[in-house]
């Protein structure tokens, strides 16, 4: 057979040329990716292959930016208003509150009796070890330490209510993960884990033991606080 006519090769030119520039403007986006934190673009020959590439990449960058979102969401420190579970490592409960106001660790489940939110007593911000807390439950009602009891019955913010939240082996700030102990009013440090009187929570002891640790685990998404807007700067007159 002839050769094509120079038509075709006009055609089939102009086509190449398309897609090299389409190819080199996936290499900008790339580029600008990368810059801020991406993977490096993979090598691909002009033409469809360089096409296929460049989206296999873009669809990469966007995936991964939003995996870093949402470990940010989880691993950043603990904010004002989060909701959180407490859960008894030795045992793998979770700190529960019944709508009569009883609280207990007999569950292992991570439902809405289990769901506490955090409040600074100093209000909006993160919350570091030291700082002094309170713990409210679905029910509206917050943790309360009345002798050497435990209980959710009332949605008072006293001292009653106030707990100081320590991190273990000191340092800040509290993050999802941390292993923390809860000291009330009384100076005594919140138990959940003796042995002899399973799934029972009281405040009996100033040390922090094992009976006294919990460890903080962020609710599911939808759970953190929105952070605090930024001060807009008054205009430059």
């Amino acid at each position: 057979p002839g050769r094509p006519p120079p038509a075709v090769h006009a055609a089939a030119r102009a086509m190449l040329g398309a897609f090299a520039a389409l190819a080199a403007a996936f290499r900008l986006v790339a580029a600008s990716a990368d810059a801020g934190g991406s993977a490096v673009c993979p090598a691909g020959a002009v033409g469809w292959g360089m096409v296929k590439d460049m989206a296999l990449l873009q669809t990469r960058s966007e995936r991964s930016g939003a995996e870093r979102a949402a470990l940010e969401r989880t691993s950043g420190p603990l904010r004002s208003g989060d909701k959180v579970f407490l859960k008894v490592p030795s045992t793998g409960k979770r700190l529960t509150i019944q709508r009569g106001g009883q609280v207990h660790v007999r569950w292992s489940h991570t439902g809405g009796w289990q769901k506490i939110t955090v409040e600074r007593v100093a209000g909006d911000g993160e919350v570091r070890s030291g700082d002094e807390v309170y713990f409210k439950g679905w029910t509206g009602n917050r943790l309360t330490v009345q002798g050497t009891a435990v209980h959710a019955k009332w949605s008072h913010q006293g001292a009653w209510q106030r707990f100081v939240i320590e991190l273990q082996g000191g340092g800040s700030p509290i993050t999802p993960g941390s292993t923390v102990f809860l000291r009330a009013h009384t100076g005594k440090c919140v138990d959940a884990a003796d042995p002899e009187r399973p799934g029972v929570v009281r405040a009996r002891y100033s040390h922090q033991g094992s009976w006294q640790r919990f460890v903080i685990e962020l609710a599911k998404e939808g759970s953190r606080a929105a952070p605090a807007p930024e001060p807009v700067p008054a205009p430059t007159p």
